[in-house]
């Protein structure tokens, strides 16, 4: 019962007061939480706290609030202190520049921040997909729980990303939301004493009321030992004193021989607990204080027995054949603080409760439908052997309320079982009467066992919006379509004679050595609203199925049934992905038309040799991977045809072999003209140039062009300016192109005496004629469109330029550009000023601010035409990380982000990505070579090394080896995305602690804003996204022969640096390594050096 106040009111939470009372007496009393509330309490209400003598005498008793002191606002002797020193007010860090009179954070209460959710980018391994639904395997799995004969029941809390583990000696708990795989798996002890031969511990994660922090609870089915763990994350701490307490213990008293076989969650109502001998029990893990506690109370109905031992005795013999409990599920009710709870057994008995908050509870109804549904689901057997058949319940979900709160419908998951027959139904049944209605029925036709089961068995996961359902059987997945049939005399016709349109049904089988450990229904709400589902595979890790909403018209046939184009291409390109547990096999499960074989094989092998599938690897910088891939598709689609179908006609045999011969003859093709291209590098005498249409063009000019130099002379001696600057322009322009379409370095060396010659012609006609031929010059450039052109240094001649623009009033702008703006279009002035301002420091030996620093390593040399080499040999861009690693608690976290994309986006602008992406009739060696030299594969490489991405070849979790071995420059994150990078130091919020005046922010924000638009020209022309993972996997690839001590040195690699039989394996691990999170998760502000989780890299 909940305390009750003096009017007689119901008081269902305690007073402040009473909190901290009961707060003196709990085990964590003295944690740095219980300290920070009683100092926000005391600054709240002044009145509650002692008076100091500061505060003077109280001589205005009759204001209703007390005056501000110099005292209010002290940090308090007890305040939490963070990893960086500064103190802590109302519980959060202030996070104050040191010299900048900017207000960044304000200390105000917030609740603590959620969980990080998964970034929204792919970082899953698909293992099949279609039109329908998708499977992959999530990164997140702890490496504990891969090796073999450990045996796990699994579930999972969506809404927070996590997921729970627990085997017979310790519950797991770890963040499966995580791009780059589990870094923090936290690990409880279980003192249950449990055995290998006894059912392993049931178990979920609680969710704190309105806070963030997340608990454990578990218990031992066998043994009736519950353990709940308020707060995981204190919990795992004390994990490490073995005398401290360790969570809060219960006992739930069992029957000789009765074990719990679930635990089902009912909300604020806690759980349920279901006994294999039809009991039913609510767990409460809070008193009515809120304060944890572990209280059983058993759930009774009107007929159970009661009162003697004989009697209770009597009922247990009675109800663990009377009341085998398939399944339980909760709803929320009308009543606030109440939830409904409804019961099914095998046989068809539903009942349900009401249950509070507080542990009470109230029988509603019992309805027995087991004759409704033996009636509807033997509408189609015959009369004679009906008798001989047995209808199961074997689990139900309940759908969303159409009809009102009263309603109760439910979607059933039935068993028909026969002598030599077991047939599996969905049935919608109605309970909202007194009487039982099944308004739809479902076969399960799209399902095969290879032997009958002496015990039915089967989940059913109906996940939000409720569009799809999936059953969990022992060996597979079950995937069928909720859509109402559309309405047709077609669809009336085939109803009335026994075969009703079914919806989309499909079955995904799994290897007989796969065991299935838990499900759970991801209940976040999604913009695609795809129904989702969690499952966990021993020994595997977890794997994500999702569904796409129905169709809305019946044009797309391969949304509406199982097609044999569909499990052709799932086979073709999934079923050679290493270690898959799904089995793609077709024999005996489905069978197709022959014709509809034929054309499924013919249309996959005609969209393998166009790369019309989405499956299929487009942007690759090796043609050579690209054959391969193509022609290990064909084989495995032939494969699948000779062993899984029937066999097929000559015909289409011959076309798919037409269509082999043909990818073939491309990829040997392709090799002869790659050694051409070689030889011809090699040998560049003994191939003489071709006769084309441009050398015959260059030939007649050459036979048939005037003397430009006599024109020259004309235009003088007539002082014709006009076609003097025209002659000028031409002969300029058409030496320019010469010199830079040429090979040939004698070509080249003759353009340029030309070109000086002109220049010297310019210069001398500026001292003849004046400002004649000065308002000429001049004029042509703006006509030209060339204006920027006016303030180049070759042909600048500053005083006519002057008197030029100052003669004309359209000219004005460009003549204040000339007098006090001339450079700012070509130059950025901020950068150079910075790095100005950081030079001086250095030759002045000043202290340097890492973010100065940080700039001062990426602008050096920012010109890769430049001349000479500096002191640090490229590794200009290795140490801006180093500086930004070391200093990472002290930079401003705005800042550190913004420095963390900066250094990236000046990284991959160094570069001339538009000259490396134009391959043309570019051999791939000369490709990897070119590669090979740019600062982004360098930088790749070294960062490897210094966070232990290439410790051994192949290691699929790089950031598992930097943290063995405590390097703290793992924690530099690979960008989520290159588009994230654009608008880096773009923004006053993050050059404001560093540069407290808006004048001084603006040119320095617009000079980063000039560097955007050099990397979205590399991102939306010249394919930079895929030249970064080519320069990551070429990294990688010329990383690994070194390091690798038992490798074959003769081991051939393709263009993404990696084996041919492991490309897909090392695309899909670039996938998950350049996805990254949003920052480093040195975010934490309490986190040491040492304790940062390394959740990126």
């Amino acid at each position: 019962m909940a305390p009750f106040n003096q009017q007689g009111s119901e008081e269902p939470t305690p007073s402040p007061a009473r909190s901290l009372a009961s707060s003196l007496h709990s085990p964590i009393m003295f944690s740095p939480e219980a300290s920070m509330q009683s100092a926000r309490s005391s600054l709240r209400n002044p009145r509650r706290r002692q008076r100091k003598d500061s505060d003077g005498p109280q001589q205005q008793r009759s204001r209703k609030r007390s005056k501000l002191n110099d005292e209010s606002f002290k940090a308090s002797p007890i305040a939490h202190m963070n990893g960086n020193g500064s103190a802590l007010m109302n519980g959060h860090a202030v996070q104050s520049p040191g010299n900048s009179v900017v207000l960044v954070d304000m200390p105000v209460r917030e609740k603590k921040p959620a969980p990080k959710r998964a970034s929204k980018e792919d970082t899953g391994l698909y293992l099949t997909k279609n039109a329908n639904y998708s499977v992959k395997k999530l990164p997140g799995f702890p490496s504990a729980l891969l090796r073999p004969s450990t045996p796990i029941y699994a579930t999972a809390l969506p809404s927070a990303g996590l997921a729970l583990a627990l085997t017979h000696e310790r519950a797991l708990v770890w963040d499966y939301s995580a791009p780059n795989g589990p870094t923090n798996v936290i690990s409880l002890n279980l003192n249950f004493g449990l055995k290998a031969s006894e059912p392993l511990p049931l178990g979920a994660i609680v969710r704190n009321g309105p806070t963030n922090d997340y608990g454990v609870v578990a218990l031992a089915p066998s043994t009736g030992k519950i353990g709940f763990w308020e707060n995981i994350d204190s919990a795992d701490t004390r994990s490490l004193y073995p005398q401290r307490q360790q969570g809060i213990e219960g006992y739930v008293k069992l029957y000789s021989g009765e074990t719990i076989t679930g635990l089902e969650h009912v909300d604020h109502a806690g759980y349920v607990l279901v006994f294999s001998s039809g009991r039913l029990a609510q767990l409460t893990l809070r008193d009515s204080q809120g304060r944890p506690s572990v209280t059983i109370t058993f759930l009774s109905a009107p007929n159970d027995s009661g009162g003697s031992f004989l009697s209770s005795f009597k009922g247990l013999l009675s109800s663990s054949i009377r009341k085998s409990i398939a399944s339980v599920k909760a709803r929320t009710s009308q009543s606030k603080g109440h939830m409904h709870v409804i019961s099914a057994t095998r046989n068809g008995l539903f009942q349900m409760w009401d249950l509070s908050w507080s542990g009470q509870h109230s029988h509603q109804w019992e309805r027995d439908v087991n004759d409704a549904i033996l009636f509807a689901v033997q509408a189609r057997t015959a009369p004679e052997i009906r008798d001989q058949q047995q209808v199961h319940v074997l689990d139900f979900a309940i759908m969303d309320a159409q009809h009102g709160q009263e309603a109760v419908d439910l979607l059933v998951l039935v068993a028909l079982s026969g002598r030599d027959s077991l047939d599996y139904f969905l049935l919608q049944v109605d309970l909202s009467g007194t009487d039982c209605t099944v308004t739809r029925t479902i076969p399960i036709r799209n399902f095969h066992q290879p032997q009958l089961q002496k015990e039915p068995t089967g989940m059913l996961l109906v996940p939000q919006p409720g569009h799809t359902a999936y059953v969990q059987f022992p060996e597979a997945m079950f995937v069928t379509s909720l859509a109402q049939p559309q309405e047709s005399p077609e669809a009336q016709l085939l109803a009335d004679s026994g075969s009703p349109v079914l919806p989309f049904q499909d079955t995904v089988y799994f290897h007989p050595d796969v065991t299935l450990s838990g499900n759970v229904m991801d209940t976040t709400s999604r913009k695609d609203k795809r129904a989702t589902a969690l499952i966990f595979v021993q020994q595997f890790g977890i794997l994500e199925i999702s569904a796409l909403p129905p169709p809305t018209d019946d044009e797309d046939k391969e949304r509406l049934k199982v097609t044999a184009r569909s499990k052709l291409e799932q086979a073709t390109f999934f079923s050679t992905i290493p270690g898959t547990v799904i089995d793609f096999s077709v024999r005996s499960r489905f069978s197709f038309a022959e014709a509809e074989t034929a054309q499924a094989a013919l249309t996959i092998s005609a969209g393998i040799l166009s790369s019309s599938y989405e499956y299929q690897e487009k942007a690759i910088s090796n043609m050579d991977e690209q054959f391969q891939q193509r022609a290990t598709a064909l084989r495995t689609l032939i494969s699948q045809l000779q062993t899984e179908y029937p066999p097929m006609s000559y015909e289409t045999k011959w076309q798919l072999l037409w269509h082999a011969e043909k990818l073939t003859s491309a990829h040997k093709l392709w090799s002869w003209y790659q050694d051409k291209l070689q030889d011809q590098q090699a040998n560049p005498d003994a191939y003489p140039e071709n006769i084309l249409m441009s050398d015959i063009v260059r030939a007649l000019n050459e036979r048939y062009k005037t003397a430009i130099n006599q024109g020259m002379k004309l235009a003088e001696q007539y002082h014709d300016m006009s076609t003097l600057v025209k002659l000028i322009w031409e002969e300029s322009n058409w030496l320019e192109s010469e010199k830079a379409n040429t090979r040939s370095k004698m070509e080249q060396a003759e353009s340029t005496v030309k070109l000086n010659r002109i220049k010297e012609r310019i210069a001398r006609y500026f001292e003849m004629y004046g400002d004649d031929w000065a308002d000429a010059f001049y004029s042509k450039y703006i006509h030209e469109g060339q204006a920027g052109q006016l303030f180049a240094k070759d042909y600048l001649n500053q005083p006519a330029l002057t008197r030029y623009l100052r003669a004309e009033p359209s000219r004005v702008r460009l003549g204040w550009i000339n007098e006090f703006g001339q450079g700012r279009l070509r130059d950025r002035p901020a950068h150079q000023s910075i790095l100005r301002q950081g030079f001086e420091s250095l030759v002045r030996h000043q202290v340097i601010d890492p973010a100065l620093m940080i700039d001062i390593l990426t602008l050096m040399n920012a010109d890769d035409t430049e001349e000479g080499t500096t002191l640090l040999q490229g590794d200009e861009f290795i140490y801006a990380f180093r500086v930004l690693v070391v200093n990472w608690h002290n930079i401003h976290r705005t800042t550190r982000d913004g420095l963390h994309k900066l250094v990236w986006k000046r990284l991959l602008i160094k570069d001339d990505w538009a000259t490396i992406n134009n391959t043309k009739e570019i051999t791939d060696a000369k490709i990897n070579e070119v590669l090979q030299d740019t600062a982004l594969v360098y930088t790749f490489r070294v960062l490897g090394r210094l966070c232990g991405t290439w410790n051994t070849a192949g290691s699929p979790r790089p950031a598992t080896n930097a943290f063995a071995a405590g390097n703290g420059f793992a924690r530099v994150a690979w960008p989520k995305s290159l588009g994230e990078l654009l608008g880096a130091g773009g923004t006053h919020g993050e050059l404001c602690v560093r540069f407290a005046a808006e004048d001084l922010r603006e040119p320095i924000i617009k000079d980063n804003l000039l560097d955007d638009d050099t990397l979205r020209e590399y991102l939306d022309k010249n394919r930079l996204a895929d030249w970064f993972k080519a320069a990551y996997k070429l990294a990688k690839a010329m990383s690994e022969p070194a390091n690798s001590q038992n490798g074959s040195a003769d081991t051939p690699t393709v263009g993404n640096g990696v084996a041919p039989e492991t490309a897909a394996a090392a695309e899909a691990e670039l996938d998950q390594e350049s996805a990254g999170s949003e920052t480093f998760d040195g975010d934490d502000e309490s986190a040491q050096d040492h304790d940062v989780e390394m959740r990126d890299l």
